[in-house]
């Protein structure tokens, strides 16, 4: 498990692993209206938003984190709204919960989810 040191001074070490990262940011994500799902990559498995850490891959370099995302949009949600919120949630969840700066939260749309649309 990588760990990325938040904190280093005289008091020691406080360090996060990049699980916890993940967590944080699927439990942002959760939160939006928009999303279906998490998924592997840009065209593997989907899973539920429930799984918190799955399709979320985490970057650190020279004390800046980089946060890479792979959502499911429901149908009938505009893409590049849902991605923008993703972006902005996902990166205040992290600066409010860790005080580390974050570089980029990258968003990549793996799909879209029909079912809502088939009923």
């Amino acid at each position: 498990m990588q760990e990325n040191i938040l904190t280093n001074n005289q008091n020691g070490e406080i360090k996060v692993s990049n699980q916890v990262i993940s967590v944080i940011s699927g439990m942002a994500v959760n939160e939006i209206e928009g999303v279906a799902a998490l998924a592997e990559d840009s065209d593997s498995t989907v899973y539920s938003k429930k799984m918190l850490s799955r399709g979320i891959f985490v970057e650190v370099k020279n004390d800046e984190l980089t946060v890479t995302l792979n959502i499911v949009v429901k149908y009938g949600y505009h893409i590049n709204e849902v991605a923008r919120e993703v972006q902005l949630k996902v990166k205040d969840a992290l600066e409010n919960m860790l005080g580390f700066r974050i570089k980029t939260v990258n968003v990549i749309v793996a799909g879209v989810d029909f079912t809502e649309a088939d009923k």
